[in-house]
């Protein structure tokens, strides 16, 4: 089984006055039993409404909420060494979260959660985009002109993969902004999976300046 390996990167950026970041981490614990150590992630943010959203990504443990990170963390840990002396953990499903951040400046954070559940080969992730000024998700809200966008995603499905696949705005909410080592974003990465089977994913690469005519005014001040 394939277990999720951490690193902590801390980087000290000169950046101008307008850009900042609100602070939000990625705690990780690490639970040892019988010679082999399992890790668990939880994201420390203070925005109530993100952050339940966040929990319900993957609907686990019978949609419980926590207002807490500390709390969560706590309860993820507890319910394994539960299920691991009980054996049970294959049959219950439990699914390990991991967390990624890649872009968190002026009020914006585009991050990723991803499930691996034990004992199965399935995993997956999840993207989005999170206004922490209006505490709300604007994964879909960041664009404009939807539809020639999906176009020119399919152009490029079509170009790279050779495949063509059915697009809707939904899709337009999975994806990574990336920054380069001087703190200015290079490109914005779509993942789209294919609704004929779900374990086939494909990456479509657009550029800063390909991207840009698409992000609305109000978002593009802050990118």
């Amino acid at each position: 089984m394939k277990f999720f390996l951490c690193f902590l990167k801390i980087c000290f950026l000169s950046f101008p006055l307008f850009v900042y970041s609100q602070k939000i981490e990625i705690i990780k614990d690490t639970v040892c039993l019988s010679g082999q150590c399992f890790e668990f992630q939880e994201l420390k943010i203070n925005k109530p409404l993100i952050y339940k959203e966040i929990q319900s990504a993957y609907h686990l443990f019978d949609n419980k909420t926590f207002t807490k990170y500390e709390d969560r963390l706590s309860y993820k840990k507890r319910l394994f060494k539960e299920y691991k002396s009980e054996k049970t953990l294959q049959e219950s499903q439990y699914g390990f979260e991991n967390y990624e951040i890649y872009f968190n400046k002026n009020n914006l954070l585009n991050m990723s959660i991803s499930l691996q559940v034990y004992g199965s080969p399935y995993e997956d992730t999840k993207y989005f985009t999170f206004d922490l000024k209006e505490d709300k998700n604007i994964s879909n809200l960041l664009f404009k002109n939807k539809k020639n966008l999906i176009k020119a995603c399919l152009k490029k499905l079509e170009k790279i993969y050779q495949i063509k696949i059915s697009l809707n705005f939904d899709n337009l909410s999975n994806y990574k902004i990336n920054e380069n080592e001087s703190g200015d974003i290079y490109n914005l990465i779509f993942v789209f999976t294919n609704p004929k089977n779900r374990g086939e994913s494909y990456e479509v690469n657009f550029s800063y300046d390909e991207i840009k005519p698409y992000i609305k005014q109000k978002y593009l001040t802050l990118l």
